[in-house]
């Protein structure tokens, strides 16, 4: 049951407001207080790496703020 939940949920990509939703839904259903995230992928250049963080660190984080 929990792997089938979260199998579906282990990569969160897409839009932001996506990216927002599946974390909310993650805090939810196992109280999940620290994520884990890597923003590259083997063959991924530098600049789109720190894209993916830079878009996760301005627009997804602030969505979590004062939570704890």
């Amino acid at each position: 049951m929990v792997w089938d939940f979260l199998e579906s949920r282990t990569l969160l990509v897409g839009s932001p407001d996506n990216v927002i939703e599946k974390i909310q839904e993650l805090r939810e259903v196992f109280n999940l207080d620290y994520l884990l995230a890597e923003f590259t992928q083997m063959g991924m250049s530098l600049s789109k790496s720190l894209k993916n963080l830079e878009n996760f660190a301005t627009k997804v984080i602030p969505s979590f703020a004062g939570m704890g």
